[in-house]
């Protein structure tokens, strides 16, 4: 009679097994070798493909992978969650009717926009609004950039509307360059006073303004670059962008909390090499942080049998005062995985290890040696333990 299959952990579901990938499968992995040791039977390998461990998990836990149970009716969203979908939805929507609009030849207008598409597409007449002539003198003030030297009556008409000059004043702040140069070659042309746009009577006029004239303009040093044009729809296409990075961390723990939460796995299966498909050009940029959180998660798995308190106790710094609880940087503990190879397969190489018949080496006179130690306690043990070159 066939053994009965062991129960799966409560997070282990057909759906989530069918949509985890790299670390998660892992974790579950752990948890079968544990059984399957228990139970004197091959463990999984963890370094097998993806799609071989569902299935050796599937088989193991008798899970049929080719019926999905329906998924669970959930509750509405909370209210703040709601609210911040619905936000983006409106800055999408909006963002497709002002690039709709711009690449019909005509000029966004977002307070005629909410009235008729007709009206949205009425010509206005283009100003820089006192209050934003001063948030470009003020943001140039603090990053240091000299304006331009002052542009001709001629460049007028290709003066952007208003509600480009808000998006290019935060793309600016965010650190785009091509807003910069955009903005710096309008700070030098004159603020007009809060008015109507022209084609749009049903829109009612502030009063003039009271505030002072915004200073007059100097010049740029003789070497300066000439500005360049940022459209309203090379704007649209910057802010339309989809980029995810991954938090700052500090230290182990951090570490080991993100790449459980999936957050590195999420990065390589966005932007790293997959099957069918070009590497993205942000992988060069991210590469080298996703595989180091990768392999401290994995001495973590491999070396430490995934015992968090066994693996933070190892790398526990002497405690210092103020900082009582402190470990090694996890990019010296990621960086010093080969040279811990290095020493250990050169000890293993000795000939106490040695089988007396076959001359191999012997796991068993390694254990002997080295009752309950992985490799990086033996490697402090020997006394070759050092993070100086890493």
């Amino acid at each position: 009679m066939a053994s009965k299959a062991p129960n799966p952990p409560n997070d282990l579901t057909v759906a989530a097994l069918i949509s985890a990938k790299g670390a998660q499968l892992k974790l579950w992995v752990h948890e079968a070798n544990k059984a399957l040791k228990a139970a004197r039977q091959a463990r999984i390998n963890k370094k097998l493909p993806v799609e071989v461990l569902r299935a050796r998990l599937a088989a193991f836990y008798g899970l049929d992978l080719s019926v999905v149970p329906a998924a669970p009716v959930t509750g509405p969203a909370p209210i703040g969650e709601a609210i911040r979908r619905a936000q983006w939805d409106h800055l999408r929507s909006m963002g497709a009717k002002w690039k709709a609009v711009v690449e019909s030849g005509g000029t966004f207008n977002l307070l005629a926009a909410s009235d008729s598409a007709g009206a949205s597409l009425a010509p206005s007449a283009p100003t820089i609004t006192h209050d934003q002539q001063q948030s470009i003198d003020s943001m140039f003030a603090n990053l240091m950039v000299a304006p331009p030297v002052a542009s001709s009556n001629s460049e007028d008409a290709h003066q952007p509307s208003g509600e480009t000059l808000e998006a290019l004043l935060g793309a600016a702040r965010a650190g785009d360059e091509a807003a910069l140069e955009r903005l710096s070659g309008l700070r030098s042309k004159p603020a007009e006073p809060r008015k109507e746009p022209i084609g749009q009577p049903h829109i009612a006029a502030a009063g003039p303004s009271t505030s002072h004239p915004p200073p007059p303009p100097t010049s740029l040093p003789a070497n300066a670059a000439p500005s360049t044009t940022l459209t309203d729809t090379e704007l649209l296409d910057t802010c339309s962008m989809d980029i995810d990075a991954l938090n700052k961390v500090h230290g182990l723990v951090e570490v080991i909390a993100q790449v459980k939460s999936g957050a590195v796995q999420r990065m390589r299966d966005k932007y790293g090499p997959q099957k069918g498909r070009k590497t993205l050009s942000q992988w060069a940029r991210i590469k080298v942080t996703v595989n180091r959180r990768e392999r401290v998660f994995e001495i973590l798995q491999d070396y430490f049998d995934n015992d968090e308190a066994r693996f933070l106790a190892f790398f526990q710094l002497p405690p210092a005062p103020g900082n009582p609880t402190s470990y090694l940087p996890y990019r010296k503990v990621a960086g010093a995985i080969p040279h811990m190879k290095k020493d250990v397969e050169a000890e293993k190489k000795d000939v106490q290890y040695q089988d007396p018949e076959s001359g191999e080496f012997s796991d068993a006179l390694w254990q002997e040696r080295w009752p309950g130690k992985n490799d990086f306690e033996v490697w402090r043990l020997m006394g070759k333990e050092s993070y100086e070159k890493v």
